[in-house]
């Protein structure tokens, strides 16, 4: 099967990590509500979070950032 290295657009992008559910624990850290689809792992290795459970802080920033 072929794939295409430019499908996702950046508004589809931007819609595929709101699916991103995290829940906010004790002492401001976070944790994955589930699991992270291979698209969203795609779209974050992009950004150099490819461990990602190890990059809650670096996640939240990126969220702050999609809000603003």
């Amino acid at each position: 099967m072929e794939t295409r290295q430019n499908y996702m657009t950046v508004p589809a992008s931007i819609r595929e990590l709101k699916k991103i559910e995290m829940v906010c624990r004790s002492k401001g850290q976070y944790r994955l509500d589930h699991a992270v689809s291979k698209k969203q792992k795609t779209i974050l290795s992009a950004f150099g979070m490819d461990a990602f459970k190890r990059s809650s802080k670096s996640m939240r920033g990126l969220m702050i950032f999609l809000e603003g």
